[in-house]
Parts: structure tokens; sequence; C-alpha cells
């Protein structure tokens, strides 16, 4: 699920807890990460993108 995660601002994402090495990477290049425990979703093969609807921003 590393790379199932949902952008909501420019360097700014929610991502399933866990992750170390991606979290780290991202982290590096001044991305926010908002982790969200969701062991349960992914074992149905859902990540953070695919639990939510159409996502509006300005």
């Amino acid at each position: 699920m590393d790379t199932n995660v949902l952008p909501i601002a420019p360097r700014k994402i929610v991502a399933a807890a866990g992750n170390k090495e991606t979290k780290d990477l991202l982290s590096k290049r001044n991305v926010e990460i908002i982790e969200v425990e969701m062991d349960e979703l992914i074992k149905g093969g859902r990540g953070p993108r695919c639990c939510n609807l159409e996502f509006l921003r300005k």
C-alpha cells in the first residue's frame, strides 16, 4: 500500500500507517504525511485513496 495515498494539498498526503521506508523518503522531500490506521481495510485491498469519494479543493 506504499503508493496508495491520498494527496490533500501540495506536499501533504494521507497514508496508511506503517511503510517506514516510503515515509522516510517522502519526509526527506518535505512531504507532510498524515498516517491513518487502516489494518482492516488493507486486508480487503483498500487504501486511503480507494476509501474516499471525490475530493474538491480551491
